[in-house]
C-alpha cells in the first residue's frame, strides 16, 4: 500500500490493511512521514509499516510536489526492492506512484480515489480505463 501520511494510524487505512491481514494476506505501507515523528520500521496488528522521511509541511500549495516528488523517487527505490503481488494506492496522489511500481511487474494499480472521485467522476472513470488498458498490454 502506498500512502502520503505517516500512518500514525490513518483509519480507513488501517481497517483495509487489517481486514487483508485477518484474510491471511501480508501487508506491507509505503508512506511518507514529512515530520520525522515515527519509527522508520514497525509492525502495527500485524501490518508491516515502512515509513520514507522527506521533511516537509503539509499545505504548502503547489511547492509541495517537489518534496511529493523525492518521496515518490524514495517510495519507488524502497518498491522495487520489495515484492509484491498487488500495489493499493491511497489516494490520488499514489497513484503515478503505483503506477511507475507496476511497470515491469504485470501489476496494475488499484486505488481508492476517496478525495478525487467526488470533484471529477468523469475524469477518474477515464483514468481508471487508461490504467486497465496499460494493465492487459
Amino acid at each position: 500500500m502506498l500512502l502520503t501520511n505517516a500512518f500514525d494510524p490513518d483509519p480507513r487505512v488501517h481497517h483495509e490493511a487489517v481486514s487483508l491481514v485477518q484474510n491471511g494476506y501480508e501487508v506491507t505501507i509505503l508512506c511518507w512521514d514529512r515530520d520525522y515523528k515515527k519509527a522508520a520500521v514497525e509492525v502495527v496488528d500485524g501490518i508491516g509499516v515502512e515509513r520514507i522521511y522527506v521533511r516537509s509541511t503539509h499545505g504548502r500549495g503547489t511547492t509541495q510536489m517537489f518534496f511529493l516528488f523525492v518521496f515518490w523517487l524514495k517510495a519507488l527505490l524502497r518498491g522495487f526492492s520489495t515484492r509484491c503481488d498487488a500495489i493499493h494506492c491511497h489516494d490520488f496522489d499514489t497513484l503515478p506512484l503505483g503506477a511507475m511500481q507496476a511497470v515491469g511487474r504485470s501489476l496494475a494499480p488499484a486505488g481508492d480515489y476517496i478525495s478525487a472521485n467526488y470533484r471529477w467522476p468523469v475524469k477518474m472513470k477515464l483514468f481508471d480505463e487508461l490504467i486497465a488498458g496499460t494493465a492487459r498490454r
